[in-house]
């Protein structure tokens, strides 16, 4: 991943990483979860929401993934696509992150986090049902709220 200076990564960042903090939540209705690690250590739950693109649809779409402590941002460039940026120091990431990755969806209007059947045993969604209290769905939200209000209501 090529260097990006600290300003222009504000500019564009979902999160900027702190994995100090317990939860954080970025622009976009993007979520980190962070907690520690049995053997020492940080480890976060990143959670990438998506409004449908059917105009009927109110499902909130998300991309779980997750992240270590050498991650400082999280970004999406132009076509859609998320990009981590690590510390200085770390090995680069690769264009499609090796770690572990699940989706799930949120409905609103009835407060339902679900998976598919091939995500249901996922450990990632498990952290995101253990951890989705009134705060960080309202939060997740944030993209039904933006698609909203581009259409007017």
């Amino acid at each position: 991943m090529a260097p990006h200076s600290a300003r222009a990564e504000a500019r564009a960042a979902l999160v900027i990483a702190d994995p100090k903090a317990a939860r954080q939540f970025g622009a976009h209705g993007a979520v980190v979860l962070w907690r520690e690690l049995a053997g020492g250590g940080r480890h976060g739950l990143l959670c990438v929401p998506d409004a449908c693109d059917n105009p009927h649809c109110e499902s909130i779409h998300l991309w779980l993934l997750e992240l270590d402590e050498r991650v400082i941002s999280v970004a999406r460039n132009k076509r859609g696509a998320v990009a981590l940026s690590s510390r200085p120091g770390a090995p680069d990431r690769p264009a499609r992150p090796p770690a572990p990755e699940a989706y799930a969806s949120y409905q609103p209007s009835t407060g339902e986090v679900s998976a598919s059947d091939k995500h249901q045993g996922s450990p990632l969604f498990a952290w995101l049902k253990a951890s989705a209290d009134a705060d960080v769905l309202a939060h997740l939200r944030v993209p039904l709220n933006e698609r909203e209000l581009a259409a007017g209501r």
